[in-house]
């Protein structure tokens, strides 16, 4: 079949999202369809490439926008239905709400909307910088795109039972329309024996223990959360390094923090990174901290489970379902900067518990 998969960003410029379209093509590739990504790309790349059998079609904008940019719907919509138009489908995956409104785009072909989250979630949000205040204006015309979409679908996807309950919830979508289907890993590329050696020498890092951060820098991550708790957990491991991979609206909330802190030597923000070359820092890391107040699944979790590094996350969202598997693994149940410090502590006092739990990780993935 030729299929056309429209998803807002792709690896491996990409968060999550992206990443797992990325994954999700090859195999389908595998099994011998054809696919056509419809993405919004940025002005420094192709508008066309043929990568590793992958057709990718991208909407160039005239710069750069940042990921949250509100009119990035509208940039995939009006140039990405041209796209399709032109492509001869036998069926069409949307990606998240800003692929909805593609469920009218060729009324013949069938379409699969793969639901990465709901608008519900957006409840969730803390409002610490302006764009969560602006959210409040558009966040109720996303969940009207949201509800076309699933209403319009052959079929939906949810990437987690809490996903799927939402749906059903929020939409009142009753019957078997909707199909939980987990996100997976490549254990290929996300294991212990990266060669990380380059890596840790351009940090400057030897024997420190290091702890990561892989996400947006969004309030409904919760990264402000772990940024709060640092000086408690730098009183009793003073060598302690904090690695922040990711972009945005909280980044110069950050700066802020760290300059009235004096953290500089102690953490460092690496901004948005590849997803191609973020695997070798799961692999010097000994712990990855997830302090999510909501997550519909939480890859990150997977591949730093992969890379036998052990989560502490919270339970919120698909991460409980995760955990279902992780019976050994301590849970973040009250996200405050005390609770989490006090965590990271007691972990980091056992470094043979660390070891431990990063095998039993690698396992269950």
């Amino acid at each position: 079949m030729r299929i056309g998969y429209v998803v807002q960003q792709f690896y491996p410029m990409a968060y999550g999202s992206g990443v797992h379209a990325f994954e999700l093509s090859r195999e389908l590739i595998k099994l011998g369809h054809e696919i056509h990504i419809i993405t919004k790309g940025l002005p420094t790349q192709k508008s066309y490439e043929f990568f590793q059998q992958i057709h990718i079609h991208r909407i160039l904008p005239p710069i750069s926008v940042p990921y949250y940019f509100p009119l990035n719907i509208a940039l995939l919509w009006r140039f990405g239905k041209k796209i399709i138009k032109k492509l001869d489908l036998d069926v069409i995956i949307g990606h998240g709400f800003e692929s909805s409104l593609f469920a009218r785009v060729v009324k013949d072909s069938p379409f699969i909307y793969k639901a990465v989250g709901t608008i519900a979630l957006q409840r969730h949000r803390k409002n610490i910088t302006w764009r969560d205040h602006l959210g409040k204006f558009y966040f109720p015309l996303l969940g009207y795109f949201e509800r076309v979409a699933i209403h319009h679908a052959n079929f939906t996807i949810a990437i987690s039972d809490a996903i799927k309950q939402e749906i059903r919830t929020e939409y009142n979508i009753l019957g078997g329309r909707i199909y939980r289907i987990y996100n997976g890993v490549n254990l290929e590329r996300f294991h212990p024996l990266q060669n990380s050696s380059l890596i840790q020498k351009q940090l400057g890092f030897d024997k420190e223990k290091i702890i990561l951060f892989v996400g947006r820098l969004s309030p409904i991550k919760g990264p402000h959360l772990l940024l709060q708790a640092i000086p408690a957990i730098l009183k009793e491991f003073p060598q302690s390094k904090f690695l922040f991979i990711g972009d945005g609206p909280l980044k110069a909330y950050f700066h802020k923090m760290i300059h009235s802190f004096r953290l500089n030597e102690h953490i460092k923000l690496l901004g948005f990174i590849p997803n191609s070359e973020i695997p070798q820092y799961f692999a010097i890391a000994n712990l990855c901290i997830i302090p999510s107040l909501y997550e519909p699944f939480g890859l990150v979790a997977l591949e730093s489970l992969a890379s036998e590094t052990p989560i502490l996350s919270s339970n919120r969202g698909g991460l409980a379902e995760i955990h279902q598997f992780l019976p050994k693994f301590p849970i973040l149940t009250s996200l405050s900067p005390f609770s989490l410090s006090k965590s990271v502590i007691e972990l980091l006092s056992d470094p043979a518990k660390l070891k431990r739990l990063g095998r039993i990780g690698r396992k269950v993935v």
